[in-house]
């Protein structure tokens, strides 16, 4: 058994036509990849290209898209 504290970890909804877009925009796999209900393990990246922390990146629907981050919490 292990114990994972999850306090700092947080959860964004990204839905609308250009949702796919922006999760490939700022993610490093391609979220077109997926089926509604699968899951992939990517990186997030800052604007310049800059690697932020590792994310969830889960398929709701084609126009919908749930992250689940690791670093949202400042410490």
């Amino acid at each position: 058994m292990g114990l994972f504290d999850v306090s700092h970890m947080g959860e964004i909804e990204v839905r609308g036509p250009e949702a796919l877009r922006l999760v490939n925009q700022v993610t490093t796999n391609d979220a077109a990849r997926l089926q509604a209900g699968q899951v992939q393990y990517s990186g997030l990246l800052y604007e310049h290209g800059g690697f932020v922390d590792d994310i969830l990146v889960h398929k709701v629907a084609d126009d919908h898209y749930f992250l689940c981050v690791n670093a949202s919490s400042p410490v």
